[in-house]
């Protein structure tokens, strides 16, 4: 039963990415030279480049305190309190 969720939420999150990825195609014919109207190349690169460092950031923070163990010395309470 297991193994059916699996295929199944494996499907349905190729199918949906897949037609994310023909409506983003579709669009961005569109959107590609509305971005670069509305001021220098440069502004834009440099927003684009911002966002990747600002997502970086966010995850690097989200996964600072993350542990894969069942006694870890960021999460034990005890060893805190030493």
């Amino acid at each position: 039963m297991t193994l059916g969720w699996i295929l199944a939420a494996s499907f349905a999150g190729g199918t949906l990415s897949a037609a994310l990825a023909a409506f983003a195609l579709f669009l961005r014919a569109s959107w590609l030279p509305m971005l670069f109207e509305s001021g220098p190349p440069h502004l834009a690169a440099d927003a684009i480049l911002a966002g990747i460092f600002g997502f970086f950031v966010l995850e690097k923070l989200l996964l600072w305190r993350h542990c894969h163990t069942e006694n870890c010395e960021v999460h034990d309470r005890r060893a805190v309190a030493r």
